[in-house]
């Protein structure tokens, strides 16, 4: 084998092992995160509240919640849907 094979070899398990130890170490935190924002949203729709008190948040994810908000009808509680919600929620 030429020097320049066994090289890109180790460069590539170098590569593999870095993207392996990567998603162990960060990837179900980001699902989890994703999850209870998710979640978090499902509450504020339930709730009717859209707004967040901090205002260090900015960028196009609030400009999104914003512009959905404006198109989410608030849901009723006594409709079928609304109790899937709460019981969801719950």
């Amino acid at each position: 084998m030429t020097p320049v094979l066994v090289s890109l070899i180790v460069l590539c398990m170098a590569g593999v092992g870095a993207t392996a130890i990567y998603y162990a170490l960060y990837g179900s935190h980001r699902a989890l995160e994703e999850r209870f924002a998710d979640l978090a949203l499902k509450v504020r729709a339930s709730q009717g509240v859209f707004e967040d008190d901090e205002e260090d948040i900015h960028g196009f994810s609030r400009l999104f919640l914003q512009w959905a908000a404006k198109r989410v009808p608030v849901p009723k509680p006594d409709t079928p849907e609304g109790e899937k919600l709460a019981r969801t929620l719950i």
